[in-house]
């Protein structure tokens, strides 16, 4: 992946990088020299760039640095009519999307809500009121990955939300994430978009 990104003008290693999921993207240009990092990043659209850069922002090897920061978030106050209508533009520029991330009027999270439940909901019903059971067991930019593993086995599900000191969402760890970081030789890229 270096090889093709040193190799391919700076429009086509950019246009990869935008194909690829945040997380991955930042890995690959982990892998670059600083230089050539910047000129490639200053070549993605705005909204990509801003998302890798968030995940760059923090050491590799901490919850911060694996993160997904591509994720749907909704208030609780809005309608499953609503939302469904946001998601279909929102969904086809991602490729691992697992639910829809809930939070207050001040941005706090307050549900990790799954697709099914959206599925089987009436249109016109509040996100609030499909929430159910505790706020999942979240976990914080700078954890290592030992703890993002703990808080997956905790709430016996596929990912593990990160977020700030105010609870806010930043991203999203699935668990193919830690599996990849813990046996990095199974390999961590994945192109589903511009290889398929």
């Amino acid at each position: 992946l270096e090889s093709l990104l040193r190799e391919s003008t700076p429009d086509a290693a950019a246009s990869y990088l935008t194909e690829m999921e945040p997380d991955e993207a930042a890995d690959a240009l982990r892998d670059v020299d600083g230089e050539l990092r910047d000129r490639l990043v200053g070549r993605m659209p705005d909204q990509a760039a801003k998302l890798v850069k968030s995940v760059l922002s923090h050491n590799e090897t901490t919850a911060g640095g694996i993160m997904n920061t591509a994720i749907i978030i909704a208030k609780e106050n809005e309608t499953v009519k609503d939302l469904n209508a946001r998601l279909k533009e929102t969904l086809e520029g991602s490729s691992n999307p697992i639910g829809v991330v809930i939070t207050n009027e001040h941005g706090k999270l307050v549900s990790d809500l799954r697709f099914v439940t959206l599925f089987i909901a009436s249109p016109t019903q509040k996100l609030g009121e499909l929430i159910s059971g505790e706020v999942p067991r979240t976990v914080m930019p700078d954890d290592d990955i030992p703890q993002v593993a703990d808080a997956l086995i905790e709430n016996r599900s596929t990912s593990v939300l990160v977020v700030d000191e105010e609870d806010k969402p930043l991203g999203r760890i699935l668990a193919d994430d830690i599996i990849d970081f813990l046996l990095p030789e199974s390999g961590r890229f994945h192109f589903p978009r511009i290889f398929s």
